[in-house]
């Protein structure tokens, strides 16, 4: 599959670039970015271990290190290591933009444009998202492509999704092989759409997952590969995609893409896929359950109703493409 790690920018060079204007090639990062930046940038770390970070941060502010800011101020707005406070992290991450940190400028671009914990101010946001997106920074780029999508601006947009995708970015990486795919922004070009999509499935994104699937399992729009779409709708199924969840059961319930003919594994992800009955592929995962349990021994039931009860996704189930 053509994938690449070679498209990832590490979040590792990302600070260190922004922040100083080079990498560290081969000296030791400083302990504010390895057990400082890094902790903040973690989820589900204890409050020690944030404060401990906070403390490390707080001395590297004070000196006008403008990485340093963006980080603190992410402490305050997220509640890690101090007291939740928007304003005050807010006005550190701005702070932090304003002295031309890319990565604080996405910050204060997302804070305009989803307009959740902050006012929506769509000019604002565009506006630091082009100053961080002409910096390199991945996460203004995919943004300001938002933007121009929502604008209609589709050549634009695909001109700042294909910049991100190179980093990595999924969002990015999955609109960009969209818009090659469908060939409506830009002449049709299915190598970088595979391309595109490759790297979006890959770093995560399970519409992706399930969209490279379905294509290689069909043969229409891309070779088919049985083998593949398997290996994708597997992908998508353990990242809660209910359609992918049926079409990874129904491989098994036919002994496609190398699998085995296994029903038992096939009722399982059908009973995973069914719990969703509003969405249509749960109703129709939740139809093929009887016909499954019919050519099913009742230890074998019970052993996929045991597997799929023990099935936990921290993301909540979707439904489409």
């Amino acid at each position: 599959m053509l994938m690449s790690g070679s498209f990832r920018l590490s979040f590792l060079t990302l600070v260190t670039c922004l922040a100083f204007g080079s990498v560290f090639a081969d000296e030791e990062l400083p302990t504010w970015v390895t057990e400082g930046t890094y902790v903040i940038d973690k989820p589900g770390l204890s409050d020690a271990e944030y404060r401990r970070a906070v403390n490390l941060l707080v001395p590297e502010v004070e000196a006008g290190n403008v990485a340093a800011m963006h980080f603190l101020g992410r402490a305050y707005t997220e509640g890690k290591g101090v007291p939740e406070d928007d304003k005050l992290g807010y006005d550190l991450i701005k702070q932090s933009a304003d002295g031309g940190y890319a990565y604080a400028q996405g910050t204060i671009c997302k804070y305009h444009m989803l307009g959740q914990s902050f006012a929506k101010d769509l000019e604002m946001a565009k506006a630091y998202c082009e100053a961080g997106a002409k910096q390199g920074n991945p996460l203004a780029q995919m943004r300001l492509g938002r933007i121009y999508q929502d604008e209609g601006e589709d050549s634009y947009a695909l001109f700042w999704y294909e910049e991100a995708a190179k980093q990595g970015d999924a969002f990015a990486a999955y609109w960009a092989g969209t818009m090659y795919l469908n060939g409506e922004v830009v002449t049709q070009d299915l190598d970088k759409a595979q391309l595109y999509l490759g790297t979006a499935a890959m770093a995560g994104d399970r519409t992706a997952q399930f969209k490279l699937g379905y294509f290689y399992y069909q043969g229409d729009v891309l070779p088919k590969d049985d083998v593949m779409a398997l290996q994708l709708y597997k992908m998508a199924a353990y990242n809660n995609h209910i359609r992918g969840q049926l079409n990874y059961g129904m491989m098994f319930w036919g002994g496609m893409g190398g699998a085995p003919e296994d029903l038992q594994e096939a009722y399982k992800w059908m009973l995973i896929a069914g719990r969703n009955t509003d969405c249509k592929y749960g109703g129709i995962a939740k139809g093929y359950q009887a016909k499954l349990t019919a050519k099913l021994s009742k230890p074998q039931e019970k052993k996929a109703e045991q597997d799929a009860a023990n099935f936990v996704s921290d993301l909540e189930p979707k439904c489409s493409p």
